[in-house]
């Protein structure tokens, strides 16, 4: 110990000399080993430009096919667009230019209706537009909503008169303003939406027979608009059929008259004698006394006549006319439409459509409002 303390400024510079020397070699691996990953990581970039090197790079003739490739894509997206066409165009941005609109298009369907002889409900029909038809002023925001569905109300209405059914007997629509209530004229489903477009429906009632139904069905397939038949219900129309014979048809057996006496009338020779009056007086008895002697003979005569012979009734033959396989009877369809629209930010022809009294659609992934700005909720 006394050699320690007699160098000790050695002993202790030794010390820090070999903790110095640990440090040193403990750098050193930390900084092989960075050194040893980065070897690895170049090692593996020069794999992948080997490999790029085999394959080639691409040249000028290469990126001209890409760029076909890519025109070829977007002219497929634009005809796909043909299909999604918007039924409304140049929609009215004012209550009162939606309901002078209201007024052109309602004249024109009672018109197409008239002239392809389709019976319509009972006059003042509006089309499942009422409430607007007698509104004094149209909110703001229904204007574009309301005015969508009276474009596809008036195309589909087209289709189904250019079919020649018999009768529409209703329509219903989803509702748009408060005002719009009824069971008749507005349905509960909501229009329903995705990334791209919205799907708003609407119900038909109409009666007609099958051929007019596939024409109506033949119309949906090759319109310009994108109109999907989401149900489809038939039934057998229930017409007018008499079931009591009318005095009046031909054939028919006629009723007696009111203060008719059929007995009298078969028989008022028997009961007149000859010479006597009609009526009044002594007429009356004599009329009183052949009754007699007639009741007498009518209940003795039978035993005192020969039996004869019945005749069998003669035997009718059947027609000998094509029989009929198929008889054709009108048919009462119920069929639910959607009229499906392209979302877009321009209100021009796509654009939501709200629920009912303002509340917003049912929608799959995001409100339909917030695709487009300029459909508003309704009823405010």
């Amino acid at each position: 110990m006394g050699w320690i303390k007699k160098n000790l400024f050695w002993v202790v510079g030794g010390l820090v000399a070999v903790g110095l020397l640990g440090v040193s070699f403990f750098y050193l691996y930390v900084n092989m080993q960075k050194e040893k990953q980065l070897d690895e990581e170049i090692a593996a970039k020069l794999a992948k430009r080997e490999e790029a090197q085999k394959v080639g790079v691409p040249g000028k003739d290469a990126i001209e096919a890409t760029k076909q490739d890519q025109q070829r894509v977007e002219k497929l997206a634009g005809s796909t667009l043909d299909f999604f066409r918007p039924v409304a165009r140049d929609l009215p941005k004012s209550g009162s230019a939606f309901q002078s609109r209201l007024d052109v298009v309602l004249d024109v369907l009672e018109k197409s209706a008239e002239a392809s002889a389709v019976a319509l409900p009972p006059k003042p029909y509006f089309f499942t537009f009422k409430p607007q038809k007698e509104a004094v002023q149209i909110d703001a925001p229904n204007v574009v909503p309301l005015s969508m569905q009276l474009a596809e109300i008036s195309a589909i209405c087209d289709i189904i008169f250019k079919s020649k059914v018999n009768a529409i007997d209703n329509i219903r629509r989803m509702p748009i303003a408060k005002d719009d209530v009824g069971p008749n004229e507005f349905h509960d489903k909501k229009a329903v939406t995705n990334a791209l477009t919205i799907h708003v429906p609407y119900e038909f009632t109409f009666r007609g027979l099958s051929s007019e139904l596939a024409a109506v069905l033949d119309g949906l397939a090759k319109s310009p608009y994108c109109f999907l038949i989401k149900a489809l219900n038939i039934e057998i129309s229930n017409g007018a059929s008499a079931t009591s014979v009318d005095s009046t048809t031909p054939g028919a057996p006629p009723g007696p008259m009111p203060g008719h006496d059929p007995f009298r009338s078969r028989y008022g020779a028997l009961l007149r004698s000859p010479g006597a009056p009609a009526a009044g007086g002594d007429g009356d008895a004599a009329a009183s006394a052949a009754a007699s002697r007639y009741s007498m003979m009518q209940r003795y005569g039978r035993f005192m006549q020969p039996q004869q012979p019945e005749t069998p009734p003669p035997t009718v033959q059947a027609p000998k006319g094509p029989s009929i396989l198929l008889d054709e009877k009108q048919l009462r369809v119920t069929m639910t439409i959607e009229a499906v629209r392209l979302k877009d930010s321009k209100g021009t022809g796509g654009g939501a459509a709200t629920g009912a009294a303002g509340n917003p659609p049912k929608t799959t992934r995001k409100s339909a409002t917030q695709a487009d700005p300029t459909a508003a909720e309704g009823g405010n």
